[in-house]
């Protein structure tokens, strides 16, 4: 089996667990010796993801090298469009393709909701430090030019095997090989899990109230992409969404941490992001 057939299954198998992978949201990379790296499309789901469908080819070097001169979302979009080696013209690499090419040879990006135990909580900082030393954290950065340009600068040499907490967003692991990195993913989120005492904790058991509850605040973005829209926000991507936003936010309570809200700025920012429009549509699709 290859590393892009690997990536695939890899892909799949974090997109059919929904304490992972709500919708279609989070995403997945390889680089390989061409100077080609495959990334998830835009709005396609990491479950249905195949070698011949999902992934989009892009010119990584080039992203990585004109990235820092990219001063909005339009010349960051223009820089994706450019990068584009072999893909369908119906078919956009994911917005946060900029962060993928920063990193190391594969890079798995996932909503996990054990993870987001500690992003989308007011000490997730510290807790992130505390039980991953080598880690990198980074404050919320609204997805696209904003959350690739700063993953760079925090970088520092440490491309290859690395630990990022996105603040009020996801985790995002990176290594030498898919294996690793798939290995690397589970390690995080099994000693999450273990901190806050979830090791038997089953999601898949973790249900939503019979009267379906309202959301009025926004711990993470897809949170903004799916329930603020009036098409989507009945749809089984917004239903799994808000399952994981309920369980975060119960489960914050039981350990007796503070939630973290994205604030109304931050919350229209994603809502008008061009990527973010154009994923909303293929999701209606």
């Amino acid at each position: 089996m290859s590393e892009l057939e690997l990536l695939a299954e890899v892909s799949r198998k974090l997109g059919g667990k929904i304490d992972y992978i709500q919708g279609g949201g989070g995403n997945t990379s390889l680089k390989n010796t061409d100077g080609l790296m495959y990334v998830k499309a835009s709005g396609c789901t990491l479950k249905d993801v195949s070698v011949a469908k999902g992934f989009v080819a892009v010119n990584y070097a080039l992203l990585r090298n004109e990235l820092k001169s990219c001063e909005t979302e339009s010349d960051y979009n223009e820089l994706l469009a450019h990068s584009i080696v072999d893909g369908d013209n119906e078919v956009r690499p994911s917005i946060e393709t900029g962060m993928h090419a920063c990193l190391g040879n594969c890079v798995l990006h996932t909503h996990s909701v054990w993870s987001n135990l500690i992003t989308c909580s007011e000490n997730g900082r510290n807790i992130a430090a505390a039980l991953f030393p080598s880690s990198i954290w980074l404050d919320y950065a609204t997805p696209g030019v904003t959350l690739a340009r700063s993953v760079t600068q925090l970088l520092s040499g440490q491309e290859s095997r690395t630990v990022f907490f996105l603040q009020s967003h996801g985790l995002v692991v990176s290594a030498d090989s898919v294996n690793e990195a798939y290995d690397l993913h589970e390690e995080v989120n099994h000693s999450i899990k273990k901190f806050f005492n979830l090791i038997d904790a089953d999601f898949d058991a973790f249900k939503m109230p019979k009267n379906n509850v309202e959301v009025t605040k926004i711990l993470f973005p897809d949170q903004a992409v799916y329930l603020k829209s009036e098409e989507l926000k009945n749809t089984s991507a917004a239903m799994q969404t808000q399952l994981a936003y309920l369980f975060i936010l119960k489960t914050l309570t039981r350990v007796g941490l503070s939630p973290r809200f994205l604030s109304d700025r931050e919350v229209e920012e994603l809502i008008d992001l061009d990527a973010e429009k154009y994923r909303r549509k293929v999701a209606l699709k």
